[in-house]
């Protein structure tokens, strides 16, 4: 074989091995989905250890702001920081919680860091729920009242990703 076939099937071959390499690569994820719906996808964003993420919305019989503050876990999954809330009511901590503390015109909870797999939270278009994600803002408000999502964060292949949010999502 001729020295600059070899050298082009080398090449050829070196750039199918990076191509497959970065398709396989493990990236960190966080997901909205549908849990009544066999898991099916709603939004999600690449993430990194240690990102913020911040639920907020408004307390649909109180309508106080309610701030839920969590982090990407190093392992996958989340972890619970605090919750933030600006009075207390039907269904929110109040001052009998020695982990309730004020903080300005804000209840603060420490959720103590605790590691968890995943979280769970019924849409109402009265909570105006939004999502942010270090610096990406999701609304989720758009869904149909009573729609129950989940959010989570796990590690997956970057091809996988991929076919999810732009293939498989239409």
């Amino acid at each position: 074989m001729k020295k600059w076939k070899k050298s082009i099937i080398a090449t050829f071959s070196a750039g199918v091995i990076l191509i497959l390499a970065y398709a396989l690569w493990p990236i960190r994820v966080l997901e909205v989905s549908l849990p009544r719906q066999e898991g099916k996808f709603v939004t999600g964003t690449r993430v990194s250890v240690g990102d913020p993420v911040l639920i907020q919305y408004r307390h649909s019989v109180e309508l106080t702001q309610v701030e839920g503050l969590f982090s990407v876990g190093s392992d996958s999954g989340l972890v619970a920081v605090e919750t933030r809330f600006e009075s207390a009511g039907t269904g929110l901590p109040g001052s009998f919680s020695e982990k309730a503390v004020r903080k300005g015109s804000w209840w603060v909870v420490n959720e103590g860091c605790r590691p968890i797999d995943a979280f769970r939270f019924y849409i109402v278009p009265i909570n105006k729920t939004r999502l942010t994600v270090a610096d990406c803002s999701m609304s989720l408000g758009d869904l149909d009242s009573g729609t129950l999502i989940q959010i989570k964060s796990y590690k997956t292949a970057f091809i996988v990703w991929i076919l999810k949010t732009r293939i498989f999502a239409i």
